[in-house]
């Protein structure tokens, strides 16, 4: 965790608990939460019966006799109950480990679904976990977005989402290049534009691919959104921004791995794709991917249910109940009660009952207990009255069955199976890294850098992309 002072190792605050053959206890700073299969308790780790507690000296995935206690030794040792190499003895019962904030992928032999140790498992906050399919499992600290103000609330530097040198300008400085470079930007998005725009005012040749007809990424996405319009004016700022600082910009061309090769380095900005949870049925007709949806591809019928209730969800739930409606202040106004001749006592009316949403929503989640953790302090509160205001249905702690012409078949928390019969089931899920060309870029000898989505789908949001992106820009 890294709020504040508390860097590195922490005194555990929370126990995690996979429920199965197999217990592991992962501490650090998070909040108290209850997921199928999974049970964090905020609780001292102390009271933990019968545990030991281990503490990892290094987060490297590796097995080596060298005085330190890898992360990857650690969790063999928990779940083996046997020491491992330089690791403490697990204990009888849960065991805790000790980890350091960051990101770790892990691929543990013989861990799989029935293990608890894999699936989909997304806990929104100071800490993530999440399955990766077979043999994986993703630990990460530390990664909520969140805005300016939020960040005072969280004791976290404040700062500006177009510009990353907002209360940074001692750290962040961009100087001319020593030596032009040809620098080639792959993915037009938050972070791609980013980096190109500075790396280009530094000096360096850059050529920016977008295999797309328009530049933005998510941003083109975000802006269908009602309430993120503003999205419009960020790609109109870095379509100057590109042109003035002399990028070539080459849209509809997917960047191959010969092209990229002839660069002196090359940076993939190549965003994120959808993840496809593991559903029977997926591939139904009334399945639709996000992207799709609020880009206009694909419609939504009138009865909607939604898989997966993280910050997407909701703004998936929020595009179908307004249906696409452009912002009217009027409205605005007298939807939230708001007087703006300030004739009544502190400037509020009566609230004037919602409008008809123009579609039957359901927000599913598998984790139980109330939706929404995840969103900005400041500004949760509002998607959540919206919602409810708009009749949507939350259902969590779900389990999801299949797909099939009827609609989307789940299993309560209270073990019921029960049918969402509805026209359209959108895939809400989360996201995965775009890198396929990484790999063989870096066989050829290419210097490949990863920014924005590429190099970390989870919690990805504007502000981040585009410091990345600014901030290799710095280095090159």
């Amino acid at each position: 965790m890294t709020k504040g002072n508390h860097m590195g190792y922490q005194t555990p605050l929370a126990r995690v608990t996979f429920d199965g053959v197999r217990r592991i206890a992962l501490t650090s700073a998070v909040p108290a939460l209850l997921l199928s299969g999974l049970a964090i308790v905020a609780i001292p780790p102390t009271s933990v019966s019968a545990g030991a507690t281990i503490t990892v000296d290094s987060a490297d995935d590796v097995i080596a006799i060298d005085g330190q206690c890898t992360l990857r030794e650690a969790i063999l040792n928990a779940n083996a109950d046997n020491g491992v190499t330089d690791c403490p003895d697990a204990g009888d019962g849960d065991d805790t480990i000790v980890v350091p904030a960051g990101t770790y992928t892990l691929s543990i032999p013989g861990a799989g679904e029935d293990d608890n140790l894999t699936g989909d498992l997304d806990i929104t906050g100071s800490t993530i976990i999440q399955g990766a399919g077979a043999d994986a499992t993703i630990i990460q600290a530390g990664t909520t977005p969140l805005n300016g103000i939020d960040r005072v609330f969280e004791v976290k530097r404040a700062t500006c989402l177009v510009n990353p040198r907002a209360c940074r300008e001692t750290e962040l400085v961009f100087r001319p290049a020593r030596t032009a470079r040809r620098l080639a930007v792959a993915g037009g998005g938050a972070a791609g534009m980013s980096f190109a725009a500075h790396a280009a005012e530094r000096g360096h040749r850059v050529t920016l691919f977008e295999a797309g007809g328009e530049l933005g990424g998510q941003m083109l996405i975000a802006r269908r959104v009602p309430g993120k319009e503003e999205f419009e004016e960020l790609l109109r700022y870095f379509r100057v921004r590109l042109a003035k600082a002399g990028v070539e910009v080459r849209l509809g061309v997917r960047a191959s791995e010969a092209e990229l090769a002839g660069f002196d380095g090359v940076v993939l900005a190549t965003g994120v794709v959808p993840r496809v949870p593991e559903i029977p049925g997926i591939d139904h007709e009334k399945v639709v991917s996000y992207p799709d949806l609020l880009l206009g591809r694909r419609e939504a019928g009138p009865r909607v249910a939604i898989v997966g209730a993280g910050g997407i969800g909701f703004d998936v739930a929020v595009f179908l109940v307004s249906g696409g409606e452009p912002p009217d202040t009027g409205r605005y106004l007298a939807e939230w009660g708001v007087d703006p001749s300030y004739a009544r006592p502190g400037g509020l009316l009566e609230k004037r009952p919602a409008r008809r949403a123009r579609r039957e929503v359901t927000l599913c989640q598998r984790t139980p207990g109330p939706m929404g953790r995840s969103l900005g302090k400041t500004t949760g509160w509002i998607h959540r009255s919206t919602l409810k205001a708009a009749g949507v249905k939350n259902l969590s702690g779900v389990t999801y069955d299949r797909v099939d012409d009827r609609g989307l078949w789940i299993h309560t928390r209270d073990g019921a199976s029960r049918c969402l019969e509805v026209d359209t089931v959108v895939n809400c899920a989360g996201q995965l890294s775009n890198q396929a060309l990484a790999a063989p870029l870096r066989a050829r000898g290419v210097e490949v850098h990863l920014v924005g989505g590429a190099e970390r789908a989870v919690e990805l949001d504007a502000e981040r992309a585009i410091r990345q992106g600014a901030e290799l820009a710095a280095r090159v």
